[in-house]
Parts: structure tokens; sequence; C-alpha cells
């Protein structure tokens, strides 16, 4: 379904005189609309026809990583980077994939983003990117400290389903561990710095 285009006036510097201008609305590129779906198959398929991986968008100037990172889409961010694409580009707003990852909440594509080598911080005084890059350290080394645990010790069905479910993390219990290594400043879930 299309969006329906909006009319506008505009005035000539010249004359005055006075036109009415039909300008449609900005819409995503298809690479772009196709991360966001979390359709890999289509994407690579726009890959290997020579669309740019890192084709900016007109409505935010972010590229179609930064789409999949909106949806958690960790599939179409593994196309995208054997593709090429570059990870530390930002958006209109200055965030990169990471930090839209780490907004949205979606900590296996983080985790998938640092194992890249991708930058932990977007832009200066963002604490929310290294916040959660923390957070997904902190779980793989609980996760690699469960699989070096002998097998006598057996882990019931609950504690192992909650420990490979990096979206389930709590939050602000995992905020509140941080908070020394912090110091005085520490983030909202909302990004917002807060002094303590």
């Amino acid at each position: 379904m299309e969006k329906e285009s909006k009319t506008s006036t505009t005035r000539c510097p010249c004359c005055g005189g006075i036109q009415n201008v039909s300008c449609k609305p900005k819409l995503d590129p298809l690479p772009h609309r196709c991360a966001r779906m979390g359709n890999k198959e289509a994407l690579c398929g726009l890959m290997m026809s020579g669309v740019d991986v890192n084709l900016i968008s007109e409505v935010d100037y972010a590229t179609p990583l930064h789409r999949a990172a909106e949806s958690g889409s960790v599939e179409c961010a593994q196309v995208l980077v054997a593709h090429g694409a570059l990870l530390n580009l930002t958006d209109s707003s200055g965030k990169t994939a990471l930090h839209i990852a780490a907004e949205s909440g979606h900590v296996n594509f983080v985790g998938f983003l640092l194992e890249k080598n991708a930058k932990k911080l977007c832009r200066r005084g963002c604490r929310k990117c290294s916040m959660f890059c923390k957070l997904v350290l902190r779980k793989k080394q609980k996760e690699d400290e469960s699989k070096n645990v002998s097998p006598a010790h057996h882990i019931n069905d609950d504690e192992e389903e909650e420990g490979n479910d990096l979206d389930k993390l709590d939050f602000m219990a995992e905020l509140e561990k941080l908070r020394p290594a912090l110091g005085n400043i520490c983030v909202s879930k909302e990004g917002e710095i807060i002094t303590i």
C-alpha cells in the first residue's frame, strides 16, 4: 500500500506567484524493507544483483543494517555483513546499527555485531551502547561458565531455558550489577544519562 502524496504550496522568489507542488513521501528502498521484514533470501538476491549493501535511505540516512537492527534479524545482518556491509555507519540521528539494536533490546544482534568488531560507542557521550556491550559480554561469560560445569551438576529446564535466551535479560537488574563500574553516571532504560 503506497502512501498518499502530500501537496504543498511554494512561492516563486522572483515574481511571488504561488504554485502547488505535489511531493511524494520518502520511502525506504527495497533492501531496507527486506531487512526490516527479516527476508534474508530476497535481501541476498538483491545484493547478488548488484544493489549497494550500504545503500542510504532518504527517510533517515540509515542503511539496510540499521533496518535489520530495528527488527533484530541476525540472519539479515549475516547476509549484509557477508556482502560487505560497513558496521559503523550512522543514520541521521548519529546512531549505529549497534545502538539501534541495543535501544530495541535485541541482545543477540548486539552480540553478533560485537563478534564482528563493531565500534562500541556510536557517538560521544552515548553510554547505552557500551552498557549493552557489557551486558552481552557478561551473559556470554555466564554461558561459558555453564558449559564448563561438571556433568554431575544438573541444571533444571527453567534455568537452562533462561540461560539460553539473551532477549529475556532483566534490564534493571543487570543495570544494578553494572552500577559500581559506571560510578556516578547511569543510563535509564530510555537511554538518558542519570547522575546518581
